[in-house]
């Protein structure tokens, strides 16, 4: 494993000159010891390169200065010295005592934005700063010391038989309560990440074409050390590889299909305990056909089919396969759909999919983020498409127009165009009431209907849902109607 250096002791000089006005100039040399480097290369050998800055943060945060790009007559000793030119447009006061914060290089703004590649690394994310005390006052340290804040992690991902990492457009990374996300354009490796110090569990994240491949690690990630990693990735069976931010701090990734609940056989005069799956596909939904029209009571129904349009999930229904509608019949504690073990979503129960709350919807397609969705018909469906987060495929004409095909799409664009980079189909399934259908993929474009459940009650016999209006979208709409047969559409959340 190839090491950088953690801790690089600095040796400088300053001078000052007035430049008129109130405003200095310091210049200040930075010499590395023998071993000691700076800027990433390929090898994990850090040097000062032409063109790079630092900045100097001083009086309690009030005065900020990034130097002067360095020149290669600044840059001596092989690399491991420069001299940095700071000008003040104002003078600092440099109180004696006070601290003088050291950031390098200047472009630093966090671990957010990384693209994978070698040279963004380099000229912003291979970080190191020092906040030693001014001893003199009116003049910057004669001694610092820079520390690596960062440790490099330098990728090369596999399924097990054959390396992805040239497919992989996105890769997610949570370690230490943090998670850093790369997005990149599909290329050869390895892949060039900083991430946080960090001692326990690492899970990955990447996303190719519509599949998610995912790892988890055990690993102490120490500043200012470079590691390479080989990584063989599994895939997250049932999950898409968009990454879909639901709050200011949480990211999900969707199930490949709307939920639906499977009864089999061919002897039986009443069908129960059903198995759980996602669709074949993001368009896929019963409508009105068995075993949507054929529920005969709680759990049960008259005839082999699936299930996709539930009533309110609760610790007194069968996940709401029901055909009362009656609101009572559908009292008492709610229970989450995603809990089920799903045939093609991993198959265990408790798994991590769930339904995503009331907020969590909301704040998905909020009004301010209308660029982010817009109806659709696909593959023929009527229904929502919605974008992940950094979307790099086919556009779409976005917004909650009454025209469903706004936006449409067949079956082979839909994969290669849109799904191949994360996008999302909600289909306009429409709803039952006990088995009845109304507004489901039976009636004509124009009077297609969605509604989508989310994991928050309303009152004792109810749920919050989404309507996938004929003229709007709507996610406030409270519903006391626990018998209302809806969709479900699980996720998984990113770390």
């Amino acid at each position: 494993m190839a090491a950088l250096i953690v801790a690089v002791a600095a040796l400088t000089g300053c001078s000052k000159e007035e430049i008129g006005g109130d405003g200095l100039t310091f210049t200040t040399t930075v010499q590395m010891p023998a071993g000691g480097t700076k800027a990433l290369d390929e090898h994990g050998v850090k040097t000062f390169a032409v063109g790079e800055r630092i900045k100097v943060t001083c009086d309690g945060g009030s005065k900020t200065c990034t130097s002067e790009a360095l020149t290669s007559a600044d840059i001596s000793a092989d690399g491991k010295a420069a001299k940095f030119t700071f000008n003040f447009a104002s003078a600092p006061t440099l109180s004696s005592g006070s601290t003088v914060t050291y950031e390098y290089p200047a472009a630093h703004s966090g671990l957010g934005g990384q693209n994978g590649t070698l040279a963004t690394l380099q000229s912003t994310y291979d970080y190191a700063s020092c906040s030693p005390y001014v001893s003199v006052a009116g003049q910057l340290p004669t001694n610092i010391t820079l520390e690596n804040q960062y440790a490099i992690l330098k990728l090369n991902l596999n399924d097990g038989s054959r390396d992805i990492t040239s497919d992989v457009r996105q890769l997610t990374i949570t370690l230490g309560g943090q998670t850093v996300t790369v997005n990149r354009t599909p290329a050869a490796g390895p892949v060039y990440v900083a991430v946080p110090a960090a001692s326990g569990s690492i899970v990955f994240y990447a996303a190719k074409g519509k599949d998610l491949y995912t790892k988890s690690v055990s690993q102490t990630l120490t500043a200012g050390h470079l590691y390479p990693v080989n990584l063989s990735m599994s895939s997250v069976e049932g999950a898409l590889s968009g990454l879909f931010s639901v709050s200011a701090s949480k990211k999900v990734y969707f199930s490949k299909g709307n939920l639906m609940a499977v009864f089999i056989g061919s002897s039986e005069p009443i069908y129960t305990s059903p198995t759980w799956k996602f669709a074949d596909n993001q368009w896929g939904c019963v409508g009105n056909a068995a075993a949507n029209n054929a529920i005969t009571g709680d759990g049960t129904v008259s005839t082999a089919g699936s299930v996709d349009l539930f009533g309110w999930s609760t610790t007194s229904t069968a996940y709401g396969i029901h055909n009362s509608t009656n609101d009572y019949d559908y009292h008492g504690n709610s229970r989450d759909w995603g809990t089920n073990a799903i045939t093609n979503g991993g198959n265990t129960e408790n798994s991590g999919w769930y339904t995503l709350s009331k907020t969590e919807w909301e704040y998905l397609i909020d009004s301010s983020r209308r660029t982010n969705w817009g109806r659709a018909t696909v593959a023929g469906i009527c229904g929502l498409i919605i974008l992940p987060d950094n979307y790099s495929g086919t556009a779409i004409t976005p917004g909650d127009g009454s025209n469903w095909n706004t936006n449409s799409i067949d079956a082979s664009s839909w994969a290669s165009n849109y799904e191949a980079y994360g996008a999302v189909f909600l289909p306009a399934a429409g709803y039952r009431t006990g088995t009845t259908m109304f507004y489901d993929p039976s009636f004509t474009a124009e009077n297609r209907r969605g509604y989508y459940w989310s994991s928050t009650s309303y009152g004792d016999y109810g749920g919050h849902y989404v309507d996938l209006g004929i003229s709007n979208l709507n996610t406030f709409y409270t519903s006391r109607y626990g018998f209302w047969g809806m969709s479900v559409r699980l996720v998984r959340v990113a770390n």
